[in-house]
């Protein structure tokens, strides 16, 4: 009799690479899910406020707020999620804007490319994880912004012409910042439904870490 060929699985939630695993512990599934599909909305309103910054760089209390928001509402989805990298790299911007704002940073080109690379690197990530691919590591990047807020020399980056993404830099030494170790939170953002994922907090006053 003919073999019987093996049925073909119906796609299910996003697979989590062992890549991901391996730098970020704790990744609830279903909180991943609803992460990555809002982390494209968010990101998309990261990118009109840069843009809208980088236009009109005197006028920018609306924008740095925008920016704020979207980062806060990034970094609580990410580290609910257990994407803790992710969220160390939006708290050290949101840490950036508090310094423009408070006049210890001064937004120049470099500070704007520099933000200009945040929101391209986490898209290119976002897309790895859609396309169930290994996530890079970004702890790289979160090191180069903690040096320009703290007024120390940014990190140089060299591009490896083997990387999955072209656009994702690779620390030529290692990387003279290491990420404290995070509790998850369970109060940035409300994330057991869709609809309050969505809904970002304000983050006028105290910075939350």
């Amino acid at each position: 009799p003919a073999a019987m060929s093996a049925p073909i699985a119906e796609p299910s939630a996003p697979v989590i690479p062992a890549a991901v695993s391996a730098v970020d512990d704790n990744i609830d599934n279903e909180l991943l899910e609803i992460f990555l599909e809002e982390a494209v909305d968010i990101l998309g309103n990261v990118e009109h406020a840069l843009s809208n910054w980088r236009a009109s760089p005197e006028q920018n209390s609306n924008d740095i707020h925008e920016l704020k928001r979207a980062l806060h509402t990034l970094k609580g989805g990410s580290r609910m999620a257990g994407l803790m990298s992710i969220g160390e790299l939006s708290h050290g911007m949101e840490t950036a804007l508090n310094a423009v704002e408070q006049g210890d940073l001064q937004a120049d080109s470099n500070c704007f490319n520099l933000f200009d690379e945040v929101h391209d690197t986490l898209s290119a990530v976002i897309d790895q994880m859609n396309n169930h691919q290994p996530m890079s590591d970004i702890s790289h990047l979160t090191a180069r912004v903690t040096a320009l807020v703290s007024g120390e020399p940014v990190p140089e980056v060299v591009v490896e012409e083997t990387a999955m993404f072209d656009t994702l830099p690779v620390f030529t030494a290692e990387p003279a910042f290491a990420a404290q170790p995070t509790e998850r939170a369970t109060a940035d953002v409300p994330m057991s439904a869709r609809s309050s994922f969505g809904s970002a907090t304000s983050t006028t006053g105290a910075e939350e870490p």
